[in-house]
């Protein structure tokens, strides 16, 4: 998780460090690009309290949501190096869709940490994540001067697919589901579990 959380950083930093050279060779606005993210994080948020969503979550092991994750992501950093000048907008929409592919994995990467450490070592697995992210910005931003300068952005690109195929590799030879409750186990008392609903635990909020 710790790999695939400094790869899409730097798939981020990387694509803003080589954003004007793309926004020149298409065309493409800067007030619309600006808008186009908004849109997307609008709509990143809507499915992100879809029920729809939510059910998935439930139905599937964390495991799988996170392959096809990484399997769409790569698929779509590959597309976007290749798409013709005329299609302008496709740049656009897949940008969009990787930010919220993105977001996803960056929003689950702090509590799969959570629930695979145990709480004497979560906040230094914490602190690792933090700081492998931002030295990946660093190196995402210089990367993509020196290839993009000598090269092309297209070329430049290439590297995200290729990091992608190896974070899938990773993730379905490596990955297990953490078993949710590696955190305070020791700490827990061996009380029996009620279970309730939703309605009751709102009722002491409302009186």
């Amino acid at each position: 998780m710790l790999i695939i959380t400094a790869v899409m950083v730097f798939d981020r930093y990387f694509t803003e460090a080589v954003m004007p050279l793309i926004e020149e060779e298409y065309g493409i606005d800067i007030k619309k690009t600006a808008l186009v993210d908004g849109l997307f994080a609008l709509g990143f948020t809507i499915l992100a309290i879809s029920p729809v969503f939510r059910y998935f979550g439930d139905w599937l092991s964390q495991k799988t949501i996170m392959c096809i994750g990484m399997t769409l992501w790569t698929l779509l950093t590959f597309t976007f190096c290749f798409v013709p000048k005329q299609w302008f907008w496709l740049i656009l929409l897949l940008r969009g869709l990787l930010d919220i592919i993105a977001d996803f994995f960056l929003s689950c990467a702090l509590p799969l940490i959570g629930h695979m450490f145990s709480a004497s070592n979560r906040r230094l697995a914490i602190f690792g994540s933090q700081l492998c992210s931002f030295l990946f910005r660093l190196i995402a931003i210089c990367i993509a001067a020196l290839v993009a300068n000598q090269f092309s952005w297209h070329v430049a690109r290439l590297i995200a697919p290729c990091l992608g195929v190896i974070c899938l590799s990773l993730l379905l030879v490596f990955m297990k589901d953490p078993s949710g409750g590696n955190t305070e186990e020791e700490d827990e008392d061996d009380e029996p579990q009620v279970e309730c609903s939703p309605f009751s635990r709102m009722k002491p909020l409302l009186t």
